[in-house]
Formats: C-alpha cells, structure tokens, sequence
C-alpha cells in the first residue's frame, strides 16, 4: 500500500501552489516561486487580496534522516 505524499511548502516544486483554507472562511494560496513562495490571502467581503513575497530559509524544515546500518 503506497502512502500518500505529505504536501508542505518545502515539498512544492517550482510554480506548483497549495491552499490552505482558514477558520475565517478564506483562503490562502502559496505558490512556489524562485528564492520563497508568494502568498495570497483571500476573505470574504474583502476587495483586495493582499500578496506577500516569503523567502526561503530551511530553519523550520523537518528533514528525515536516513537510518545508518
């Protein structure tokens, strides 16, 4: 049985995006773009949408170890 691939940001390719829904009824997209991701933020009622540009750091990045044997 395979097991689903855990989509993160870390994980996106380039240009691929992933929505995250939020507890106030919107939602933001993040696409990976070159050096970070941009973010989008969508609200109900809201006429504009504010973008953020995140640059990269890998400080909070998990990274499996491979097991030495």
């Amino acid at each position: 049985m395979d097991k689903e691939k855990t989509i993160t940001v870390y994980t996106l390719e380039l240009h691929d995006s992933m929505e995250i829904k939020t507890s106030l009824g919107g939602k933001v997209e993040i696409t990976r773009v070159p050096g970070g991701w941009i973010y989008c933020f969508e609200y109900p009622g809201f006429r504009q949408s504010p973008i953020m540009f995140v640059p990269f750091h890998n400080e909070f990045q998990t990274v499996t170890k491979p097991n030495k044997k």
